[in-house]
């Protein structure tokens, strides 16, 4: 007896929708539409993580608004001054515009938005919340002027620390495959984070975070 035909009948159905470990590490391989498919998970536990992920977000803006004035965040029109607050709004449009866009057809402008979007709001994330944990917090926390509260420094960690977990979870859920070429993008995105930062320093006279500026 052919012993493939034994082996081919004793594999196990799969979800056809879940991705392979084969499949997920071949970068060479063109999925033709890398928002809505899944790796490992099932893409209705995908749709779960995202409602949850966006529930997280928009629930801490909220807090956010309610909050101000706080530490670093004295006002809502400095917001913008802050990289962690683009990369916290770039997050938001990510997940509002996957929601609509992840079952569009692969390649058209919507669905590149989109896509372009995820590669920075997590490129972003890594560094924002890495920046946060190294420097940041040890600042705030030995920092005797400074009449922080503790909901102050928990707003903070959710915005640098709990909201990039979450975007890297979309990301490693799914197919985003990062290439070089989409750099730009991300580059684009600082220098224009870079323009208002400086604009805001001379503006307001100092720094937006004393040792760096």
């Amino acid at each position: 007896m052919d012993p493939t035909i034994n082996s081919s009948s004793e594999e196990q159905p799969r979800d056809p929708r879940v991705l392979r470990i084969e499949e997920k590490i071949w970068f060479g391989m063109d999925q033709k539409n890398v928002l809505g498919q899944a790796f490992s998970i099932i893409p209705d536990n995908l749709r779960i993580l995202r409602i949850i992920n966006l529930t997280v977000h928009l629930a801490t803006l909220f807090w956010l608004f309610v909050h101000i004035p706080m530490i670093m965040f004295s006002s809502i029109s400095g917001l913008g001054l802050h990289i962690s607050m683009w990369g916290f709004l770039i997050n938001i449009a990510y997940l509002i515009l996957v929601f609509k866009f992840q079952n569009a057809g692969p390649y058209n402008l919507s669905w590149k938005i989109t896509y372009i979007l995820g590669e920075v709001s997590a490129s972003l994330a890594f560094f924002i919340c890495f920046s946060f944990l190294g420097y940041l917090l040890p600042n705030i926390a030995v920092d005797d002027h400074t009449q922080f509260k503790l909901s102050d420094v928990a707003l903070l960690m959710i915005i640098n620390i709990v909201c990039p977990i979450l975007i890297w979870a979309d990301m490693m859920f799914n197919y985003f495959k990062f290439p070089r070429q989409h750099f730009k993008f991300l580059l684009f995105t600082l220098t224009a984070y870079m323009i208002i930062h400086l604009i805001g320093i001379f503006s307001k006279g100092q720094a937006i975070y004393p040792g760096i500026d």
